[in-house]
Order: structure tokens, then sequence, then C-alpha cells
């Protein structure tokens, strides 16, 4: 380092330049995270298997960047040093557990090009924490340093960590996990969703994530998640076949394709996203993107345990006129319905709702979804 000579020093301290030599602090402003998980909780803590976190592509980062999803990337080469175990374990995966955070993860190698035009600073000799708002890097870290406080402290970590980040209220859970919580006795809220899903899609990005950046600090209850089951999964809409492939019900093979579309049709009843006599919070032979709270009855999925609901974007419209949607003066009257119907919007039944035909068809039935999903999400979470 360039020693500073007197005449250096004594420019520092004239007033006139003392804004430039202590410059303010930097202004932090936390980023909302769109979604965190429960996917990991009970799984052993293992560095050398980067545990508690999610591996992506090269193509699924800029998929999450062009999309201008706000996240968080850890960057490492090797993840084979000691100091990388020790921060792994001890300070990392604990605040992940706590603040339930999804940390994508993607190597170094072979993708230094891309990420470096993101302004991250990689090194294969350290690993790199970024926070990402808007598809854009905000904020990050590097465990260059593996003696700082950063890194071996985790009292730092999470000082640093809580001023840059809001932790996220919409959780992504497996059916395992889903299925218990119908098995106990907490009232919960679930999102029941598709990742390959437009309709989905647009509704965690232009109402979900408004709604919980503007919602946020204001919930009553902080600890009311909004929990979130992706449909597109083995298990639910998709079979995996004797070749390791994995099948939905659009798929070519006609044979696969004809199980995965039974069980989705099973799972959709089973859950009470169909409509039937015994469940009238379902719609048609069900549909997502749908928002259920559920009052835990013995395992029941379906009937009386939903005690709200809506689904959302899937209406008919015929000639800017919606003929078909899940808001109709029927369904008003039924008990899942109550916070709506009960409530002073002038729009309940949207049938026979006009829409505006200069707006893409989601944009224009927002006008009237958003004040609904707003009123459920008030009332639920």
């Amino acid at each position: 380092m360039r020693k500073k000579t007197p005449l250096f020093l004594a420019l520092c301290f004239a007033p006139a330049l003392l804004a430039s030599c202590n410059p303010p602090l930097e202004e932090i402003s936390p980023v909302i995270l769109d979604m965190g998980t429960v996917l990991f909780d009970g799984d052993e803590v293992n560095a050398k298997q980067l545990s508690h976190m999610k591996e992506i592509s090269l193509a699924s980062y800029n998929d999450m960047v062009a999309e201008k999803k706000n996240f968080l990337l850890l960057v490492g080469g090797e993840f084979d040093c000691s100091c990388w175990t020790s921060f792994h374990n001890e300070v990392l995966v604990p605040y992940i557990l706590r603040n339930h955070l999804l940390l994508y993860w993607i190597p170094l190698s072979g993708n230094e090009s891309a990420l470096q035009e993101a302004g991250l600073s990689l090194s294969a000799s350290h690993e790199t924490l970024a926070i990402f708002e808007e598809g854009e890097l905000k904020y990050q870290h590097t465990t260059a340093d593996s003696t700082s406080a950063w890194v071996k402290d985790a009292s730092t970590f999470s000082a640093w960590m809580n001023v840059r980040i809001e932790a996220p209220r919409l959780l992504s859970l497996s059916k395992g996990q889903l299925d218990a919580k119908y098995e106990g006795n907490e009232d919960f809220s679930v999102f029941f969703s598709r990742s390959t899903c437009g309709d989905c899609s647009f509704l965690e990005r232009s109402d979900l994530k408004p709604y919980f950046a503007s919602h946020l600090k204001e919930q009553k209850i902080p600890e009311n998640y909004l929990y979130y089951l992706d449909c597109d999964q083995v298990g639910i809409r998709y079979v995996e076949g004797e070749d390791g492939k994995t099948y939905n019900p659009s798929s070519q093979n006609e044979e696969y394709a004809s199980l995965a579309a039974s069980q989705w049709k099973e799972f959709k009843k089973e859950y009470g996203l169909a409509e039937n006599e015994d469940n009238p919070a379902g719609w048609g032979e069900g549909f997502v993107p749908s928002i259920y709270h559920i009052h835990p009855n013995g395992g029941e999925k379906r009937g009386d345990a939903i005690d709200f609901s809506g689904a959302f974007y899937n209406e008919t419209v015929d000639n800017g006129i919606i003929e078909d949607t899940y808001f109709t003066e029927e369904r008003l009257s039924k008990n899942c319905l109550d916070y709506l119907a009960s409530s002073s919007l002038s729009a309940k039944s949207l049938t026979g709702l006009s829409l505006d035909a200069s707006l893409e068809r989601h944009e224009a039935l927002q006008k009237y979804e958003n004040p609904i999903l707003t009123l459920l999400l008030d009332s639920i979470l």
C-alpha cells in the first residue's frame, strides 16, 4: 500500500474534501426473496454433499435472471476445504434452516464468463454468496478471507444477511410434508401450482410478489406461511417409466400419458381441487393455480377441511365476456367463499363481466381477480 504523505492527510481533513475521504455509509434496502423452502428440513448437514442447497444449471440461472426473480445464489469451486465445511455446517446451514431459505448453487467451472457478466466476484479458491433482486446482482460477499468473522461467526453472518433480505413467506414443500400437515392440528394455507403453468407463473409474478412486497411486515402472524406445492412432480402429475424417464398427461407415450392423467385426476379429487357434492371448494375437474386454507380434520383433505378457497386465471372467455369462473353467484353461498361474499368488493361474481380487449388475457382478468386474491390472502395470512 502507498504511504500517505502529510499533504494527503491534510487534504483529507480539509472541510471541503471531508465527504470524499469519508463517504456515507452504504444505503441498504432488503431484498424480499420470492421463494423459500422447507424441503431440506430434517436432512443431514453435510458440507461435502452441499446439503440444504439446490443445484441449478446455467440455463436455469439465466431463466431466473430473465424472469427478474429475487433469489440467493452460491457460486463455488471445489467445496472441499476445512474452512468450507466449518462455514457450511456452523454458519450457513443454521441460518438457512432458521429462515427457511432456498439457496441455489452453481459450480464455477464452465460458467465463469456468464456469471462474471452479472458482476460477481469469482475465484476457484473461495465461494461467493450473492443476493439478486429483479434478476440483477444487488449484494455479494465471499469467503476469500477464511479467518473473517463473516465466515467464522454465525452472529456476524446473520447480522449481515438480516439487513439485506426479507425472509420469504412462500415456502415450497414436498407432497409428504403437505400430507403431514393435513394429519396435524395446526391450520395452514397451501398454494397448488405447477412450474410449467403459465397461469401459475403469472399469479406468482404479478400478484403474489407485489402482495408480499407490500404486506410482508403487516402480516398478523409473521410465521403464517403460504406453502407452495409444485404439482409437476412424480407422484402427482408425473409418473416415472421403466426407462427412468418421467411422463405427464401430455407425453407422446400413450401408456404412460394415460397413467399420468389418471394419477393427476385422482390427486385433484383427493385434495379437493375437483368439484363434487361433498367438496364445494373444488372447480370442475380441478385447476391450478388454487389457494386453500386448511383447518385439519383428521387427515381429511377436502370438504369441510377447506374453509377458505380460490382458483384463479382459468376462466372461459367468449368474445371478451367471462362465461365460466370460480367466482360465481352460486359458489358465493358456500362457506369457503364467505370471505368474499361478506366483503365490500363490487365485483364478487365474475360471470358476465367484460374484459379489456386491449390487454393480454391475464392482465385483463387481473383487474377482477387481484382484489379477490388480496382479500383471500389477507384473510388467511
